[in-house]
């Protein structure tokens, strides 16, 4: 998982963000305000995982990469269009996750789904 944001998502049981079982690279991503049963529960990890500059809005028992920050509000922004092909929630200059990210892996070829021709307005 590469350059993504989960956020603002809620579950029954498993996880409220994101659950990945097996071996996961997980790169500058923000996992913050996902709750699972009115507890914040923002990653589930069955297996080993690599990656660096990410910020993780809870601790629960899932062993994190040591140059990740945990346990640390993101203040992300509403979910708005920023002349992007999909909108998002921009953290702010103040935040933890501002600047933490890397572009170790190039953009992906195709817009995400749904796939758009024009960026929205």
């Amino acid at each position: 998982m590469y350059s993504s944001t989960i956020t603002g998502n809620t579950a029954n049981s498993r996880t409220g963000g994101a659950f990945l079982f097996g071996p996961a690279e997980i790169e500058s991503t923000i996992a913050a305000g996902n709750f699972i049963a009115g507890t914040q529960n923002n990653f589930s990890l069955a297996g080993a995982t690599t990656g660096s500059n990410n910020l993780v809005g809870s601790v629960d028992d899932t062993p994190f990469q040591s140059n990740w920050i945990v346990a640390a509000d993101p203040t992300l922004g509403p979910l708005a269009n920023h002349d992007g092909f999909t909108r998002t929630h921009p953290p702010p200059p103040t935040s933890p996750a501002a600047h933490l990210g890397t572009q170790t892996h190039p953009p992906t070829k195709h817009p995400p789904r749904p796939a758009l021709r024009a960026p929205i307005r």
